[in-house]
């Protein structure tokens, strides 16, 4: 209520003589009390006030404004964890090459760029098959399933632990210092993707990660964009007479 109560200053100068604050307040408040689920004590009923057209729009104004500003606030202090980290991975993308004197190119870009964005995909992929993993640990198993499903998870825990191995194995080679982008090798890094793409398609609720940052990274460095070709004119020759010449 601070902040719509900040926006009648701006009713007051836009037209001072038509619109009394005190009056706007009250009928802002009544708005408020009308749209409360639990129903006010006899000492706290606010009284009814007949508003004007213009005081109408006018807390129609301040009331919208204010929930743009609180659906912007909410949406700042839900920054999550995702844009966190991706942060914290181009950070370090940053750092290195400032570091190790990147030579400008197109590699650069894409590792500035897009490769932040396979990075964070790779480490929720290894994050969801780490879990998933752990869910298959056999003591655990014995309790919840029993001996006849025993062999089965067994099986499903040697498939995720290769799987795992593989994306650990990735991030490896793919971290912002490795040996691997020294080589500045474009169609190497497209490979990558590929593998990584690879990799989340194997881990069991890999579409629960970061799909998107996946999509993000193959766009930019795998996917060909396409340029369209430009159709020529046909020639009209209806009006040539084929006997002149």
């Amino acid at each position: 209520m601070l902040r719509a109560t900040g926006r009648l200053k701006m009713c007051r100068t836009l037209s001072p003589t038509v619109i009394n604050p005190s009056r706007l307040l009250l009928l802002l408040t009544h708005e408020l009390v009308e749209d409360m689920k639990d129903p006010l004590d006899d000492d706290q009923v606010v009284p009814a006030i007949v508003a004007t057209d213009k005081e109408e729009s006018a807390a129609c104004l301040i009331q919208h404004v204010y929930r743009q500003h609180c659906q912007k606030r909410k949406r700042r202090l839900q920054r999550t964890a995702l844009e966190r980290e991706r942060s914290a991975i181009f950070a370090a993308c940053l750092k290195h090459a400032q570091a190790s004197g990147f030579a400008q190119g197109f590699y650069r870009l894409l590792y500035l760029g897009p490769l932040p964005h396979l990075l964070l995909a790779l480490k929720k992929g290894i994050s969801i098959a780490t879990f998933v993993k752990n869910m298959t640990k056999i003591p655990g198993l014995l309790l919840k399933e029993g001996h006849g499903r025993l062999e089965e998870m067994g099986r499903k825990r040697s498939e995720i632990s290769s799987t795992l191995k593989r994306g650990h194995e990735l991030q490896k080679k793919l971290n912002p210092d490795s040996e691997f982008h020294k080589k500045r090798d474009i169609d190497g890094l497209k490979d990558a993707v590929l593998q990584v793409k690879e990799f989340l398609d194997r881990v069991p609720g890999g579409e629960k990660g970061a799909p998107e940052e996946l999509n993000v990274a193959y766009k930019a460095i795998v996917a060909v964009k396409q340029v369209p070709k430009k159709e020529k004119p046909s020639l009209n020759v209806e009006d040539l007479d084929l006997y002149e010449y």
